[in-house]
């Protein structure tokens, strides 16, 4: 079994990675972007991404890590910080904020994050290592939060609207595949979207507080863990799905799906319209496992025994966390003796072929101490303690790298 990493966030900032950054002044904000519009892009700064990512690519292959699943972008970097319209208010019972917004994706992206993805795509060949780059984050169709467009969310057309999806998909992921297609031994499998089905719950991290944000420009209210009215209907999003793997399957690369459950992989929506089918998935199954079972609405009640591995065709385990369960739940078959090895071992035994560990430190999340924090953000070291790294260096025989980078 091979073991991959989740590449999530440099410095913990999320959907920044590639493209336009906006961490830098208003004055250079602007200078960036007559740059990019001239075609300048070599006078324009490297995002912060490209600082130390030759450093921890090294360092995954050390540890015999060479497949990396990266989430691309939340939305507005693909076009420069141009974002949604704010379309109108709608009140709630809850006297909390929703925003209904109207977007229309430009003809072309940005240049600057097909440059930067043309550049990230170097560095894998360069490491000889893989990628899954992850098209866009289910944040992209979330209407709850925002009423600032340089974030993501507001952007559910792409899903709902045919005319705006085609010109979504052709503009952004075509061109996206065509610089892909260079590159072709570094492409493990394209990802459509980061678990799509948030988009079309009334529950879930959509519906969320999201405390980490409430400083955030465009913050007006977070919500705390209630219903709300969701973005996108099954049929519509199983659209979208279904065109966007189309468009990689006829540039003949894998395609997957990063279903929050394995229960998506095959899931077949209840109600009208009757014939709707099951969740696209894509010609590679993808599935993510936090030991979260809620009687049938989470994850399996465990991995073992499951046959989780056995569906057809054979799905991969895009996210998994350690055993410390800074993101999840420890695994029920192995209490007593849960370690981020014996999942790896059992993962194997069941018959896993690939299985990516998402970072113990990531944004949002505050069950570790203060310092261990600084430290990632601010030299953006890997995001994986000492124990989960020697744990996966005993599975894969490779080396650890030093705790400091």
């Amino acid at each position: 079994m091979q073991v991959g990493f989740n590449y999530p966030f440099s410095y913990n900032l999320y959907g920044y990675d590639i493209g336009p950054n906006p961490n830098v002044s208003h004055k250079q904000w602007l200078e960036e972007r007559k740059l990019a519009e001239t075609g300048n892009l070599k006078k324009i700064p490297l995002p912060p991404l490209f600082n130390h990512l030759d450093r921890n690519l090294r360092n995954l292959r050390k540890m015999k890590i060479t497949i990396v699943r990266f989430l691309l972008a939340n939305g507005w970097n693909f076009i420069g910080g141009l974002g949604p319209i704010r379309r109108s208010f709608v009140p709630s019972p809850n006297k909390l904020i929703y925003y209904n917004y109207r977007y229309s994706p430009p003809i072309e992206m940005d240049k600057r994050f097909s440059y930067h993805f043309e550049l990230l795509l170097k560095k894998f060949h360069e490491m000889e290592m893989q990628i899954i780059p992850s098209f866009i984050d289910y944040n992209w169709g979330g209407k709850t939060h925002f009423k600032d467009n340089l974030y993501a969310g507001g952007r559910s057309d792409c899903f709902n609207d045919t005319n705006e999806r085609k010109k979504f998909l052709d503009g952004t992921l075509k061109k996206l595949l065509d610089i892909s297609r260079k590159y072709r031994n570094v492409i493990y499998a394209w990802e459509v979207i980061n678990e799509p089905y948030w988009n079309c719950s009334g529950f879930g991290p959509l519906s969320e507080a999201k405390p980490d944000l409430k400083n955030f420009p465009g913050v007006e209210e977070s919500f705390v863990g209630i219903a709300r009215n969701p973005e996108v209907e099954v049929f519509k999003m199983n659209e979208f799905l279904t065109e966007a793997i189309n468009l990689i399957n006829s540039y003949s690369f894998k395609s997957t799906v990063g279903h929050r459950f394995f229960k998506d992989i095959d899931f077949q929506p209840i109600g009208p319209p009757s014939n709707l089918p099951t969740f696209s998935s894509g010609s590679l199954p993808q599935f993510h496992y936090y030991g979260k079972h809620m009687f049938g609405l989470g994850d399996p009640p465990q991995i073992e025994s499951e046959n989780l591995f056995n569906h057809n065709p054979k799905p991969f385990l895009g996210e998994f966390d350690s055993a410390l369960n800074r993101w999840g739940k420890p695994w029920p078959e192995l209490i007593g003796n849960d370690t981020t090895l014996k999942r790896l071992e059992l993962l194997k035994k069941e018959g896993c072929d690939l299985a990516l560990i998402w970072p113990d430190y990531a944004p949002t999340n505050k069950n570790f101490k203060v310092d261990e924090a600084e430290q990632v953000e601010k030299y953006d070291h890997l995001k994986l303690t000492t124990e989960t790294r020697k744990a996966i260096v005993d599975f894969t025989g490779g080396v650890l790298p030093p705790d400091d980078e």
